[in-house]
């Protein structure tokens, strides 16, 4: 683990508390304005717009924190060094906030998921639903009730924490020791994209259980509605039943598209961000800012979109579908017999349902994103969240890295 991991894997977990604050703060300002003799200001509105104590207490610790950046730039030796001897410590801490951070984005951002799903198994099998995401998204919360909307939430965190460290031990190897950084201590670009791949899709492997089991959960309040019998009761319940049925293999029925959604993923966010934001810096007037941020992995989201949906249809499909006493599916027989019965039946753009939800879940970190000013240790998972490698930071964090150096 490189320098300074630690501390900004810290800061991303402070970074719900600091944007609000740097919200309210401007706002504070700009409504404070001076009284005026002849217009009074009523009590309410004067009551409203009374200085904040937190602002002035904020402002005047500024020439503080000033004075001390030159003792913070004296402490950045003695802090390399002692990360350097407790490297595998800092790398357990370093994992155990982005499980974290993923857990948390993954509650939140979760009844996106859960459309997605619905999207994507509408209209299979001759079915003529077609409706929108929030159409969907209002009828679960209507017709099931609204906490239905987080039904196999357990398993998508499960799937998160086998994911992150998979994806990140792998990365952290193909980067130090089979790929390498060059002689400069840059990692190009084109090793970045090789290692993004290969991690996510070993990552996406190893995670594969999780994800067939939260894809039986999101699917069964579809079912009972239809007036099928009920399938799974839990994701335990469920764990059990596919082992009983299928055994250990039966557990990673639909890898394959699984796989090669998180490798396009991958592929796309890190090539498509990169290449935008260095287009934004050369071609526009922007600034290495928040708005160039945004813009790239707006850009970055939407490639990486188009790439994976696909795959994620084919891998929700298969996932989903029912089997016979010796655990085979009894709609498709394998991943290309799903995508092209899917083409056949609904057409080509049926590939692409759920894609707005799924676009709207990798856009879930926007401010997030690094400022990158090259690419040794860029790793994105298949759903947008950042988990930072090294001495990335993001835009608000960008003066604390600076005071610490």
């Amino acid at each position: 683990m490189d320098r300074m991991t630690f501390l900004a894997s810290a800061f991303k977990l402070t970074d719900a508390i600091v944007y609000p604050a740097a919200l309210v703060f401007p706002l504070i300002n700009i409504f404070h304005i001076p009284p005026s003799p002849d217009k009074p200001r009523p009590r309410l509105l004067l009551l409203l717009l009374k200085p904040h104590p937190l602002r002035l207490t904020v402002s005047s610790l500024r020439p503080h924190v000033s004075s001390l950046r030159p003792h913070v730039s004296s402490l950045r030796p003695h802090v390399t060094a002692v990360m350097d001897e407790n490297r595998e410590h800092f790398a357990l801490i370093h994992f155990t906030l982005s499980v974290c951070a993923a857990t948390v984005a993954e509650t939140v951002t979760y009844p996106l998921d859960l459309t997605k799903t619905r999207l994507q198994v509408q209209g299979e099998g001759g079915g003529v639903a077609k409706h929108g995401m929030l159409r969907v998204a209002f009828g679960v919360a209507r017709d099931e009730g609204f906490l239905k909307l987080w039904q196999g939430v357990t398993p998508a965190i499960y799937r998160h924490i086998v994911y992150t460290g998979g994806r990140m031990t792998t990365y952290e190897q193909l980067r130090e020791k089979v790929l390498c950084k060059n002689a400069d201590g840059m990692f190009p670009l084109w090793k970045a994209i090789i290692a993004g791949m290969t991690s996510g899709a070993i990552g996406q492997f190893a995670a594969s259980p999780a994800d067939l089991v939260k894809v039986q959960m999101q699917t069964e309040g579809k079912r009972r509605l239809e007036g099928k019998s009920p399938r799974v009761r839990g994701a335990g319940h469920a764990l059990r039943k596919i082992l009983a049925e299928g055994g250990v293999r039966g557990l990673w029925a639909g890898w394959v598209p699984n796989v090669q959604r998180a490798a396009l993923v991958n592929m796309g966010d890190l090539a498509t961000y990169e290449t935008m934001k260095r287009f934004l810096l050369q071609h526009t007037s922007l600034k290495d800012n928040w708005i160039c941020h945004s813009l790239s992995s707006a850009s970055a989201g939407l490639v990486a979109a188009c790439l994976g949906t696909p795959a994620d249809v084919v891998k929700t499909r298969i996932m989903n579908q029912p089997r016979n006493a010796s655990s085979r599916g009894l709609c498709y027989h394998s991943s290309l017999h799903c995508l092209t019965n899917t083409m056949n039946d609904e057409g080509f753009w049926a590939l692409y349902k759920g894609f707005i939800p799924t676009w709207t879940r990798m856009m879930r970190n926007l401010p997030q994103k690094p400022a990158v000013k090259h690419l040794p240790d860029l790793s994105y998972d298949d759903n947008g969240i950042l988990h930072c490698a090294s001495s990335h930071f993001s835009p608000p964090l960008e003066k604390a890295k600076q005071m610490a150096m």
